[in-house]
């Protein structure tokens, strides 16, 4: 977290900061270098851009399609506007969703291979375009930092990426579509400077390492083997001199032992150059040597799939080089792996995160052989448009972020997070937050309109900071995502302070731990939550960043600082009234039911992730869904902690209602009316709560602070509460 703000915050600085005067470019009679590496990554990257630059007539059909010019020429002014602001250029390059839709409507059909179509492909590119520009360009976090984010960046450091990239974006380039719009050179050029060229590492992947054992898979009789391939799976290493982590090199035991047997065809090693940032070793690379030196496995008997950098791109990818590689989709695969990675695989938790990161399920993972060894059922369980030739978009493998194929990066929770704690999945909590800035009037902090994908995009950031890999974080972050009611109806009324409500929580867990032992298990502040808190206290830190805001315009200086930390402070507001506004993170019965069960509701842990990700995934809910039904400001007077404690109560009362929609299995129905009814209700109802609490604190930012004696933190003030310290408001 903290150099993921770092980088944003370096963003800043730049801001208004004039670049260098960009450098004279002797030009050739024989006109635009060609550039192996960025042509390459182009190729792979975006495939269906990268053709329309390489013919010579292909920019200028593009640019005759019907508002495309238009469309274009805002776009341009747009960025001539930035002048030299490298961080606003980045910014004014990111695509909208209608620009995004004028270019795929004209990109002629047949462009492309993709089985879906051609303006599919270049929504999916375009959104890469954007991914990588918000994510290198603009220190947005992707929903593994860790893994595929920028990494701690110094500020100059930032500033000369993004100096480098915008003049490698203008400068030209052979077969590039540059003449058409400079974002996709812009893209590339960042993953370049931040060397993050991993996708084409290995290329062409089927030669190379692999030559010998493609050689052997096109003569194979695959019907004497019991399983097609076993599946190698990577768990990347913590320290960067390290070529294989401990539990990888418990991976090759377990590999080798099994292929002794004799009854698998293939080993797929799987696992790219991902963990630790900057690493320089490719971990299916580093499996293959092991395999081979320490176990005497063959080595035309290993495939290596060297650019997965998640487990459920480990699988998808696996899934590719089966079909490539010839092997029938009527016969088992074996995964192996450690039992937690195992346990992981096999569950119902991860087939939903494949479809909330991929868009679809790779494949059916079976019943686990043992706990080190997941099996995979036949292949013609995959989606058929997906498995049923082997066009080269099934072979083209993990590019450096999944950028330009099938999903983006909509979210930041850390990998394995529980469906509990990843409220709304990705997706609602940036539409919560982007429909809410796109609905405050005019006369309210328009200024968080310049940041909107910043704040959409960074939407699940809290989720991140929930990882038990950083405890003390977690500790502290855990009970800000929750108000478990039926924790604390002991406690009346509710008190105004975070520590005199904890004090009060604990003293009740005192008093019944002998009497009721199973109750004072959850009676703890991470069984109660503190939501409302974490709610109040970010708002009126919002309060007082848009002072600064206002006092800067006012003095006729530059507000990017202060505004860059209202921003920020947005996306935690925005993602614990998201929270709120889902309803099972407003009951103890969150993750399954609880207690007494008259109506038999499901206990099945799950129901929160097939709720809020999968079912929200799946219908594509999107900002323009719910921007309409969001009605005029509310909340203009009144108690602020009384309307979140309210808003709270409203969206738990339809807790019950969750429950019952999927006892009559409406999950599982993307079209259900229903369900889709009440995602529509609570996430219109999470963004108009913050819409209007982010122009009360722009009304309340105007007035002076009152002076407040005496002081919540003398002894003398008459709520002072010598437990904590301090006086409550």
């Amino acid at each position: 977290m903290r150099s993921g703000f770092a980088l944003a915050a370096a963003i800043v600085f730049l801001a208004g900061t004039p670049a260098s005067a960009a450098p004279v470019v002797a030009r050739a009679q024989a006109g635009p270098v060609s550039d192996r590496v960025i042509g390459a990554l182009s190729h792979r990257l975006f495939p269906l851009l990268d053709a329309i630059g390489t013919d010579p007539g292909g920019v200028a059909q593009l640019k005759a399609k019907p508002g495309v010019a238009a469309m274009l020429a805002t776009r341009a002014e747009r960025r001539a506007a930035c002048t030299d602001d490298l961080g606003c250029i980045a910014q004014a390059l990111v695509w909208t969703q209608s620009e995004t839709a004028v270019l795929a409507a004209a990109v002629p059909e047949g462009t492309s291979s993709a089985d879906d179509g051609s303006a599919a492909q270049a929504r999916r590119e375009i959104e890469g375009i954007n991914t990588v520009l918000r994510t290198y360009g603009l220190g947005q976090l992707p929903r593994y930092p860790q893994i595929d984010g920028a990494g701690p960046i110094d500020p100059m450091e930032v500033r000369t990426r993004l100096q480098a990239a915008d003049w490698l974006s203008r400068t030209p380039r052979a077969r590039s579509i540059q003449a058409l719009d400079t974002s996709m050179d812009f893209a590339l050029a960042l993953l370049d400077v931040s060397d993050r060229t991993d996708a084409i590492g290995f290329d062409p992947l089927m030669a190379g390492l692999n030559a010998a054992p493609v050689k052997r898979a096109r003569s194979l009789d695959w019907t004497r083997w019991r399983y097609s391939a076993m599946i190698v799976t990577g768990v990347g290493p913590e320290t960067p001199d390290a070529a294989l982590s401990p539990l990888g090199k418990y991976h090759i035991r377990l590999a080798a032992e099994r292929y002794a047997r004799g009854d698998i065809a293939v080993i797929i090693v799987t696992g790219g150059r991902a963990h630790p940032r900057a690493t320089r070793f490719t971990e299916a690379e580093q499996m293959r040597s092991a395999l081979i030196d320490r176990y005497g496995v063959p080595a035309d008997a290993i495939v290596v799939e060297p650019y997965a950098r998640h487990t459920t791109t480990n699988l998808r990818n696996a899934t590719r080089l089966l079909v490539a590689l010839g092997a029938p989709l009527d016969k088992d695969a074996v995964i192996v792996c450690n039992p937690g990675q195992s346990e992981t695989i096999a569950s119902a938790a991860f087939a939903q995160r494949n479809v909330a990161e991929l868009g679809y399920a790779p494949g059916q993972v079976g019943r686990r052989v043992s706990p080190t060894e997941p099996r995979v059922p036949p292949f013609a369980t995959v989606p058929a448009r997906r498995s049923a030739r082997p066009p080269r978009s099934l072979i083209r493998l993990e590019p450096v972020m999944r950028p330009a194929l099938l999903a983006t990066i909509a979210g930041l929770a850390m990998t394995l997070i529980p469906t509990s704690a990843q409220a709304w999945g990705g997706t609602a909590h940036a539409v919560i937050d982007r429909a809410a800035i796109e609905s405050i009037p005019d006369d309210g902090p328009v200024f968080l309109r310049r940041q909107v994908d910043y704040i959409a995009g960074s939407a699940s950031l809290p989720d991140a900071w929930r990882n038990a890999s950083e405890n003390f974080s977690k500790i502290e972050e855990d009970p800000n995502h929750g108000w478990f009611r039926e924790q604390f109806t002991f406690l009346k009324p509710i008190p105004r302070s975070r520590y005199e409500f904890v004090i009060a929580v604990f003293k009740q867990h005192e008093k019944i731990k002998r009497t009721d032992p199973a109750t004072a298990a959850r009676t703890n502040v991470r069984w109660t939550g503190t939501l409302p808190y974490a709610a109040i206290e970010a708002y009126e830190r919002i309060v007082v960043c848009m002072r600064d805001v206002r006092a800067a315009k006012q003095a006729g200086r530059d507000s990017a600082f202060a505004e860059q930390h209202c921003g920020f402070d947005v996306i935690r507001l925005g993602h614990y009234i998201g929270d709120g506004a889902q309803p099972l993170h407003d009951s103890v019965n969150s993750d399954g039911w609880r207690g007494p069960n008259p109506k038999g509701y499901t206990t099945d842990k799950s129901i929160h992730g097939r709720f809020e990700s999968r079912f929200v995934d799946g219908m594509k809910l999107t900002a323009a869904d719910i921007t309409p039904r969001i009605g005029a400001p509310g909340h203009r007077d009144g108690d602020m902690f009384d309307a979140i404690l309210a808003f709270l109560d409203n969206a738990g009362d339809k807790m019950e209602r969750v429950y019952a929609l999927e006892k009559r299995n409406g999950f599982a129905d993307f079209t259900d009316k229903d369900v889709r009814a009440l995602v529509y209700t609570q996430t219109t109802a999470g963004a108009a709560m913050l819409r209007d609490m982010l122009c009360r604190a722009w009304t309340e930012s105007a007035t002076t602070p009152a002076e407040i004696r005496p002081s919540p933190i003398d002894f003398a003030n008459p709520r002072f509460n010598a437990e904590t310290g301090s006086a409550a408001d």
